[in-house]
């Protein structure tokens, strides 16, 4: 497999950015299979974005807005958009868009996008990217537990979209639109042999830590003893807001 990524900083200048973006990536130099991963500064025009470039490119784009990115060769990124190629000719790929996602019917929607993006493969999957849409009332956990119900042992790797709060959107992108309430996956098999590693942060802050006493879905009343902004205020976090 090879992989291609380009970087722009033209935020405001979109074809400029597409040209950019696509840069050494024209189909002379791609091999059989081919999927790219976009990630957009949230205060891009990202429909616009995503629309030229599904226009221009000879793959697939599957995608999120992100607040920064990190890659191999300038580092880190805070206003930019990211496009990473994979192209193969012993791999493939497929990916696939859920339906607008609720809290009623998220696991529904895991259930077809996984169905619909391994019967496309046509084989089991070496690994699956998943983004999921940002919906605050969603647990992270439903599609933790979606995935491995779906595909039992497949890895998973992916994230969440992510934005400024400040008149942007957390957008995923998928075939040239993009979406505040979708799940965007892409599955990859043939000649792969996915590899991880994970490492932990600790520190000597133990005394920070609380367990969880009182809770109902993602909002948190108590911990330990205290109400949660009692634990807020004794760490130092402004909670007046």
């Amino acid at each position: 497999m090879k992989s291609f990524v380009n970087v722009t900083q033209q935020i405001d200048e979109l074809p400029l950015a597409v040209g950019e973006l696509l840069a050494g990536v024209s189909p002379e130099v791609l091999q059989k299979n081919t999927i790219g991963i976009l990630f957009c500064y949230s205060d891009m025009d990202a429909p616009e974005l995503v629309s030229l470039l599904a226009q221009k490119a000879s793959f697939p784009i599957l995608g999120c807005t992100a607040i920064a990115t990190m890659e191999h060769s300038q580092g880190f990124h805070d206003m930019a958009a990211t496009l990473m190629v994979l192209t193969a000719d012993d791999c493939t790929f497929a990916s696939a868009v859920s339906g607008p996602i609720t809290p009623q019917n998220v696991a529904e929607e895991i259930d077809k996008a996984c169905y619909s993006v391994c019967q496309t493969l046509g084989e089991e999957p070496k690994f699956l990217f998943a983004l999921p849409p940002y919906v605050l009332e969603i647990m992270l956990d439903e599609y933790a537990s979606g995935f491995n119900r779906c595909c039992p042992g497949i890895p998973v790797l992916g994230g969440l979209p992510s934005y400024n709060a400040a008149g942007d959107q957390n957008l995923t992108f998928f075939g040239g639109e993009a979406y505040p309430d979708r799940l965007v996956l892409f599955a990859a098999g043939g000649n792969l042999r996915p590899v991880f590693s994970v490492q932990n942060v600790t520190s000597m802050d133990a005394d920070r830590k609380r367990k969880v006493t009182q809770s109902k879905g993602n909002v948190i009343y108590r911990v330990g003893n205290q109400s949660f902004t009692d634990y807020l205020r004794e760490v130092g976090l402004p909670v007046d807001s």
